[in-house]
């Protein structure tokens, strides 16, 4: 009896598994749910479907098995609590016994699953959770062919106003609570404007609360990283205090919702190209460059990577501290313009420093 876990511990451990082990341990369930709608009308695998909604307001590297990832957005209508669908669907054997709630929106939609329709139709919302106005939810719409007979076969009811669209909503519970947090991290982070006012900081969480941002705004200032200092960049008394905040607020988010790890990444102002490929431009971010196959980014022919447009693709790119120290240190391999004056006229084009026009420091939730 030792062995035998609770529903919640088994949720969790199965929460942890890959998609393929997913797959194999609910397809049986699949297959019943898939005859259960061709012998009695049952909605397939509803339940599975919220579900997985509802773990994607808690993960955002969740990767769905029975619903789409689902559209975020902020409940916009006024929602009335209802008894009971309004019209006779495959969904209620699906609903039974597994407290769902029904809401009954304000808005009317003329949507329809073949094409738009002649009539304003009801919209209703179904969760497991309570959901309210002003709340942000996932929404996945469910196809009016699984939910109604007389959409079946490509036909449409002639009275389609009477036909309700149906929307699954999961709610992403956190949200207050990270709004709460986002004011607790400008909190922590008022030393740094204290010692710098010209500065401003913009933490931004993402809905799931596993992603924050804290974005340090320059203001139309740049800084001035110069090669040659006896100094390193991490041990600029700048830099340093970041750092300092940001072991702070990590703390922080551990304490809230688990282990975080955190980098500082940095902006580069003005064109800056780079021919060398010292340090971690060599290892990964060259030969990843190659891979995305983009010339804008990288010049195969010339051997030029253009650093000021890391980062804006994809956070692999992105230039953190020891980057730019690389960048320092092999100074006479970086250029301020782009690939083809390079060759023309090199060493008018050769840069001097590295130009910084803003930073920020990204959290992500480690993955266990």
């Amino acid at each position: 009896m030792k062995k035998i876990k609770t529903y919640n511990e088994f949720s969790s451990v199965n929460e942890e598994l890959t998609r393929g082990q997913r797959t194999a341990l609910w397809l049986p369930w699949a297959m019943i749910s898939k005859a259960g709608q061709k012998l009695f009308n049952i909605y397939p695998m509803l339940n599975l479907r919220w579900n997985d909604l509802k773990q994607k307001t808690k993960d955002s590297k969740f990767d769905s098995l029975f619903s789409t990832s689902g559209t975020n957005g902020k409940m916009v209508e006024n929602l009335t609590k209802i008894n009971d669908l309004p019209k006779d669907t495959t969904l209620k054997l699906g609903m039974l016994f597994r407290n769902w709630n029904i809401y009954l929106s304000d808005r009317k939609s003329k949507g329809g699953s073949y094409g738009p329709s002649v009539d304003e139709r009801p919209v209703i919302y179904l969760s497991k959770d309570e959901i309210k106005k002003g709340d942000y939810c996932n929404f996945e719409r469910l196809n009016d062919r699984d939910i109604y007979t007389e959409y079946k076969g490509g036909k449409k009811p002639e009275n389609q106003k009477d036909y309700p669209m149906v929307i699954l909503a999961a709610k992403y519970s956190e949200k207050e609570n990270l709004d709460n947090l986002e004011e607790t991290i400008k909190d922590i982070w008022l030393e740094f404007t204290d010692e710098y006012p010209e500065f401003e900081i913009d933490p931004s969480f993402n809905l799931q609360g596993d992603y924050l941002r804290v974005y340090i705004k320059f203001n139309n200032r740049v800084i001035r990283f110069n090669p040659g200092h006896s100094s390193k960049v991490k041990d600029e008394e700048f830099i340093k205090l970041i750092q300092e905040l940001s072991e702070t607020t990590e703390n922080l988010l551990e304490n809230e919702f688990g282990s975080f790890n955190h980098k500082m990444t940095f902006k580069i102002e003005g064109q800056l190209t780079y021919t060398g490929n010292a340090g971690r431009f060599g290892t990964e971010i060259i030969p990843e460059a190659k891979e995305l196959g983009d010339s804008d980014i990288y010049d195969s022919l010339y051997k030029m990577l253009a650093v000021n447009k890391l980062g804006l693709y994809d956070h692999r790119f992105s230039i953190g501290i020891d980057d730019i120290q690389t960048l320092l240190d092999d100074i006479d391999s970086c250029y301020t313009t782009d690939f083809y004056l390079i060759e023309l006229r090199p060493e008018e084009n050769k840069a001097t420093g590295i130009i910084v026009s803003g930073i920020s420091v990204v959290f992500r939730k480690r993955i266990k």
